[in-house]
């Protein structure tokens, strides 16, 4: 199961409201478990019904006829799409639930012809056609109950015998393009469905916050689970807030981040996807002003075929076995990319709905206050991994210093490039001394040569292990 950034988040608030405040904790338990899976239920069916739509519309509004051109010579381009098409999308931001699903597949839909066209461009008309006819009979299958509807057996017979026939006639690399074609649909797919699940979230805190005047709308007051409501409601039922809040200060919620050597997406193509949501969130900025100039739809909708153009001229396969210092330097990957900025900003969320709901700034977030910790398996889980030994794991362990002291450095210099100032409090005057005109500065800087230091102690304890070290793990492409 691969979990977004609004799952974890989920994951998160659920942790926050612990057996430490249900007075029955297992009942509670089993009340939340059954709704999460009710939501999974729900979230599939939303999922499924937005893919199953775009099926019909990957060629980008190919007429009936086109459907059945396989196997002859007649040229078929797919439509121009855009993620400003006004006949498919709303060009403004969307004002419902149901806009928003729309603005999704006609998210698809262009993604889906952009694909198609770069199909059809660098794999020629006869394989299109045969994808396109695939296509447009799964597309009748389904409408034909998928053999769930006995008074539509036969043309769903028809339709099956018809994608099966056509499958048994490929050739192998028919059939290695053919699987391409329909995998990288399915993948862009799920990059439009988790940017959607952000876009929809975003839209609940939104409407949230403008139906409850008086609050900052940090996080949703509307969503059972959410800790806007949770607190509230908590609040409703008796406790106290210092009891809320010495819950909600004391305990920790640990996430676990494993290996998963079965994972086969290699890193550029989880880029080139994250690259695809950011210009869908770009896009949905756009619409939101109004009014894009033509300069800025074309830019956006050359970016977004590029990408996708890249993603299909790419090798969605790693060529050599993960080792693993590879399966963790991807597994950390998502600790710089997504945990290291949105972790902070829930807590940022957090902090000002306790100090909103439960009374004031004294119930704010404790600034060593830690609710949610990470751990993590990668380079030393020895269960039944031969290839995991010690000195593997001191290689892992030493590569993740050395990313967790530049992520700090990172944000430090960022933090004094900000702090100018020559003011500052008589407590930071006494550590930094009199003579020290931009304090802050100053007193970064000891920090900073520190993170610096420990870079390169690092770095050359990690060349120390090279000589043992494999060629597969020192040449391995993520």
């Amino acid at each position: 199961m691969h979990f977004t950034r609004g799952a974890m988040t989920q994951m998160c608030r659920r942790g926050m409201v612990s057996s430490r405040i249900s007075s029955s904790s297992t009942s509670s338990f089993s009340a939340r478990t059954g709704r999460m899976f009710e939501k999974c239920e729900n979230t599939f069916k939303l999922r499924w019904n937005n893919v199953y739509s775009s099926l019909s519309t990957w060629n980008g509004g190919m007429d009936a006829s086109s459907h059945r051109m396989f196997g002859t010579n007649t040229t078929t381009t797919p439509a121009s799409s855009s993620l400003f098409d006004t006949s498919s999308s709303s060009t403004s931001s969307p004002s419902s639930s149901l806009d928003m699903d729309k603005q999704l597949r006609s998210d698809v839909k262009t993604m889906g012809t952009m694909l198609g066209k770069i199909i059809l461009q660098h794999e020629g008309e006869e394989i299109f056609q045969k994808v396109e006819f695939l296509r447009s009979h799964a597309k009748a299958w389904r409408e034909a109950g998928a053999g769930r509807n006995p008074a539509l057996q036969a043309e769903c017979e028809e339709a099956f015998g018809q994608m099966s026939n056509l499958a048994s006639n490929l050739t192998s690399r028919e059939l290695v393009v053919v699987s391409r074609a329909f995998t990288h649909f399915c993948a862009i797919c799920n990059a439009a469905e988790y940017h959607h699940r952000s876009r929809r979230n975003d839209k609940t805190i939104r409407d949230s916050a403008s139906s409850f005047p008086g609050t900052s709308g940090a996080l949703a007051t509307s969503i059972p689970d959410s800790c806007g409501n949770v607190i509230p409601s908590l609040l409703e039922k008796g406790l106290s807030p210092k009891e809320i809040w010495d819950t909600l200060t004391s305990q920790t919620v640990e996430l676990v981040l494993t290996a998963h050597p079965t994972e086969v997406n290699r890193r550029t193509l989880l880029d080139k996807h994250k690259r695809m949501q950011n210009l869908l969130t770009e896009a949905d900025a756009k619409r939101a002003l109004g009014n894009p100039t033509p300069f800025e739809k074309k830019n956006l909708d050359d970016k977004l075929e590029r990408e996708i153009s890249l993603i299909w001229q790419s090798d969605e396969v790693s060529r050599s076995k993960p080792t693993p210092q590879s399966e963790a330097e991807r597994g950390t990957l998502v600790v710089e990319t997504v945990l290291w900025d949105a972790v902070p900003m829930y807590l940022s969320k957090l902090d000002t709905t306790m100090r909103e709901t439960l009374g004031g700034d004294e119930f704010g977030l404790p600034l060593d206050a830690a609710p949610i910790q990470f751990s993590s398996w990668m380079g030393g889980d020895r269960d039944g991994n031969p290839n995991v030994t010690a000195h593997v794991t001191r290689e892992v362990c030493l590569s993740n210093r050395i990313r967790a002291a530049r992520l700090l450095t990172k944000d430090i210099k960022e933090i004094w490039g900000r702090l100018s100032t020559t003011y500052c409090s008589e407590e930071l005057r006494a550590v930094v001394g009199h003579d020290a005109r931009e304090p802050y500065r100053a007193f970064l800087k000891p920090i900073l040569i520190k993170l610096e230091k420990t870079i390169e102690w690092a770095e050359q304890e990690l060349q120390n292990l090279q000589p043992t070290t494999s060629t597969t793990t020192r040449n391995h492409i993520p």
